[in-house]
């Protein structure tokens, strides 16, 4: 599960501006000019260690199992999700991004086909999905949320864009990497 990062004061010991220190969860900062402590690295990677779902005849979005993170309330993030795919040709491929209410998302999916088909689409709105009808390969997905009061998950969300008996798999080695804005 992604952890949840916090600057905060700086701890006892570590005041002075520039001084650098390691944290509880061994994450390097340092002591900005105003006192307080910043963690260097706010970048979070998650990458898909097993082929634990498949979706067979639905178009039904189902979270994915592995590729989501936390954003506390109030911050900003970008992110990128690079999903290796295997599917029907008749299946095809969407997928959506789910974020916590009050957010704003700007969400941009890059759907690649086998036949170098390509198709681009975009969304503003959580949980409304992209997608194609052809020999997916892979789904680049370009992400910004402006998260609200509401802290939550920013969430992966895929399933077959025209149902057809067959297995529509987000595959190992899939990721996703976010960095924190603000």
């Amino acid at each position: 599960m992604p952890l949840g990062i916090a600057e905060q004061a700086a701890p006892s010991g570590a005041s002075g501006y520039g001084k650098i220190y390691v944290d509880t969860s061994n994450r390097l900062g340092y002591v900005d000019e105003a006192g307080v402590a910043r963690i260097v690295g706010l970048t979070k990677v998650v990458r898909k260690t097993a082929e634990t779902q498949a979706v067979n005849n639905s178009t039904t979005l189902v979270d994915d199992d592995a590729l989501l993170f936390a954003i506390a309330a109030n911050e900003i993030y970008v992110a990128d999700f690079h999903l290796d795919i295997s599917t029907n040709i008749a299946a095809g491929f969407k997928a959506a991004i789910t974020v916590p209410a009050g957010a704003t998302l700007k969400f941009q999916a890059e759907i690649l086909a086998a036949a170098a088909i390509g198709v681009v689409g975009s969304t503003t709105v959580s949980g409304t999905a992209v997608g194609a009808t052809a020999l997916i390969i892979q789904a680049h997905l370009h992400v910004c949320v402006v998260n609200g009061a509401t802290a939550g998950n920013v969430q992966l969300q895929w399933a077959q864009n025209v149902a057809v008996v067959a297995d529509t798999k987000v595959l190992v080695n899939s990721y996703l990497r976010a960095e924190r804005l603000q």
